[in-house]
């Protein structure tokens, strides 16, 4: 589909169509207390997965049960704007004590949806050995406690579920039949091990983006992981939402290919079955920029079509959506944010710019009522999740874009 440059962001620019409403939203509560001695440093593990789907094949296939709706609807409300979700790495916390204190100062920043990774090489390292739910249960349950969504995204796929001779390299995706038959279990075991405790199931990371899928960008492989992974996320988790990886950037391009590859590859199946996804994600990254500047000269062409750099871009996304009947869709921001320091070419946001700035994107992304949910990268400084991203540092000290999100989430 051809996407008009310059894409205002306006209630008409949202287009009338939209998707399920966002998770209810708690008030926050007095401000927490986090020291150095509840929030380690250090890693107990690794928190990362990777997962790939079997190649499926050509004949035609019933199509999957779709959830009717939302899941959990208890937790969900008509709300002004997207719900508030904020990333937790459970592998920095070693006992419940520390995952209550990281929760503590999640919720009293207006989160109502704690995100995580189900890294498969970390979560079963060995072919005969079983799976290590620990430290991702005592977070999911600390969470639903509270009455808080959980969003796992699923990720990596560890050496030994490799076919020989297969790519080295920690994001080296699922590539043969093989390699996607033995990911989609791993899907299926994640999904029935967390059945009805957590509400978003994501397949992969920026498969759009070399550093995710080194073995160069590929929306066809893509396309066939997510067609792979559907049917056995919902076979283990019928009640669970489906997002697909977060895209880097608003990838316009990209998306159209992958519709097309699932058209090509599967025919009617693809479309009878939601195109293998409930929810589009993505990160809508604008460098150094405000979420509120809509500048052209970010907006260029890739092999695949239009990239808008942007942060509001995410509305071309949902007309290529609605170009292929998905309009009614919901789009999770999965990940959006700024560093203090220089980072890939741009330059560092200072804490009371990027504080503006976080409070600018909820407006953006509360004029489009199909944004269900939007991530601030990140909440906590990790071995994987540098301190100048972050809403506090390894010691659990908050800074002002905290302190913004603390006064948008009273506003809602």
């Amino acid at each position: 589909m051809a996407v008009a440059a310059g894409v205002a962001v306006t209630a008409a620019a949202c287009g009338s169509q939209h998707g399920s409403s966002a998770p209810h939203r708690s008030s926050p509560s007095a401000a927490p207390s986090v020291s150095a001695s509840t929030v380690p440093a250090g890693p107990t593990q690794s928190v990362s997965t990777s997962a790939s789907t079997p190649r499926p094949s050509q004949t035609s296939t019933p199509s999957t049960p779709r959830p009717s709706q939302a899941p959990t609807p208890s937790h969900r409300a008509a709300a002004r704007g997207p719900a508030i979700d904020l990333g937790v790495q459970p592998a920095t916390l070693s006992s419940a004590a520390a995952t209550d204190a990281m929760l503590d100062l999640a919720q009293h920043a207006g989160a109502t949806v704690i995100s995580s990774a189900a890294n498969w090489t970390a979560l079963r390292p060995t072919a005969s050995g079983a799976y290590h739910w620990a430290a991702l249960d005592r977070l999911v349950d600390a969470a639903r406690a509270r009455g808080l969504t959980v969003r796992l995204q699923l990720q990596t796929i560890p050496v030994w579920a490799r076919d020989q001779g297969a790519p080295t390299g920690y994001w080296v995706p699922p590539r043969s039949t093989a390699e996607r038959a033995r990911w989609a279990g791993f899907a299926y075991d994640v999904a029935r091990h967390f059945t009805g405790r957590v509400q978003y199931l994501e397949v992969w990371n920026e498969p759009n983006e070399t550093g995710f899928w080194p073995t160069g960008t590929d929306p066809d492989g893509y396309a066939r992981l997510l067609a792979a992974s559907y049917p056995a996320i919902r076979r283990g988790a019928p009640s669970a939402q489906i997002v697909s990886g977060g895209l880097s950037r608003n990838d316009v391009g990209f998306l159209e290919q992958v519709y097309r590859d699932l058209d090509r590859d599967f025919g009617p199946d693809a479309r009878n079955n939601g195109y293998y996804f409930d929810v589009l994600g993505v990160h809508p990254y604008s460098g150094d920029r405000s979420p509120a500047a809509d500048q052209t000269r970010w907006v260029h062409q890739t092999r695949f079509g239009t990239m808008d750099e942007n942060f509001a871009g995410f509305t071309r996304l949902h007309q290529v959506m609605a170009a292929h009947a998905d309009g009614a869709k919901s789009i999770y921001i999965g990940e959006y944010g700024f560093s203090t320091t220089a980072h890939n070419g741009f330059r560092g946001v200072p804490d009371a710019t990027r504080a503006r700035y976080l409070s600018e994107a909820f407006r953006v992304a509360a004029r489009c009522s199909y944004v269900t949910a939007m991530s601030w990268y990140y909440l906590h400084a990790t071995p994987w999740n540098d301190a100048s991203w972050t809403l506090a540092d390894a010691h659990g000290h908050t800074n002002l874009t905290y302190a913004a999100l603390v006064s948008v989430a009273r506003d809602m």
